[in-house]
Formats: structure tokens, C-alpha cells, sequence
């Protein structure tokens, strides 16, 4: 993919996610991108359960805010990262929708 599509798939990609990162910061993020090598893997959400509302299977995580934590366990090395405000609310809303703790 070039430096252009990326930047495409950035712009329309930025409008749907809450980052701390501002553009200009994702963009030099992005063009760094060829040059990391991948040393491990993990799919996220880490835990899920099967909630199925109208018969549509979702693998809803298991309490976000400790995933959310764990994830940035796993990617910054932040023993003492603490959820913001919003990922709590939006974990609390998840549990409310689903049953799913």
C-alpha cells in the first residue's frame, strides 16, 4: 500500500476512532510502518463471550476496561495505565447491553 493510500485509509479511518494521537501524529506513524518487523501477535478483544441478539452471533469482551488495560500491558509496557473516563463509560454501557461482565 502506498504513503497516498494509506493517508486515504487514515483520513477516512479517524473519523470513527478516539485516539490521544492527533493526525499529524498518526500520519508519521504510518509512514514509519514499513520499517517495523512484528516480533509477536495477539488478537483483541484478549477474552469474549458469545452474545447473540436476534440470532447474530457478537464475540462481546469480557469487561473492556480491564481488556483495554491489558492491551496497553501488552503494547507500552504501562503496568499503571488507568482507563480513561470514556473507555469506563462505554465498558459500563457494553456490560448493560449485553449481561456480559
Amino acid at each position: 500500500m502506498s504513503i497516498s493510500e494509506l493517508t486515504s485509509l487514515a483520513n477516512t479511518v479517524l473519523g470513527k476512532v478516539s485516539t490521544n494521537l492527533n493526525k499529524t501524529e498518526i500520519l508519521y506513524l504510518i509512514s514509519q510502518a514499513a520499517g517495523y518487523e512484528i516480533e509477536e501477535t495477539k488478537g483483541w478483544p484478549f477474552e469474549v463471550a458469545d452474545y447473540k441478539p436476534a440470532d447474530v452471533w457478537y464475540g462481546a469482551p469480557k469487561n473492556l476496561e480491564l481488556q483495554v488495560t491489558q492491551l496497553h500491558q501488552f503494547l507500552f509496557d504501562r503496568e499503571e495505565y488507568i482507563p480513561s473516563e470514556s473507555v469506563k463509560a462505554i465498558s459500563d454501557a457494553m456490560i448493560k447491553q449485553t449481561g456480559i461482565k
